[in-house]
């Protein structure tokens, strides 16, 4: 078991994250083991990006996503290039 170790800072990945996608084309194993994670301002900024981020590339418009981001990490959300970032998946 994870002995000593809080439960809440492991997890397995079985499908990995866009980010983690080339990771887990060099070290498959890191998609199937266990992984300590520590949570921080930037993580928590990053997942709440993603999510603006999937609402706008699920057909939301930029506006309406953005209601839903906390007050605290809007203007990082406001200032997404998302045009940049569609062309790229195009």
């Amino acid at each position: 078991g994870l002995t000593g170790y809080s439960a809440q800072l492991y997890s397995i990945t079985m499908n990995p994250t866009a980010s983690g996608l080339a990771r887990a084309i060099e070290c498959p194993a890191s998609v199937v083991l266990p992984q300590a994670s520590d949570w921080s301002e930037a993580a928590e900024r990053g997942i709440i990006c993603h999510k603006y981020l999937e609402r706008v590339i699920g057909g939301m418009s930029p506006e309406d996503a953005l209601t839903s981001v906390p007050d605290e990490h809007r203007s990082w959300c406001a200032n997404i290039n998302i045009a940049h970032i569609l062309w790229g998946l195009l």
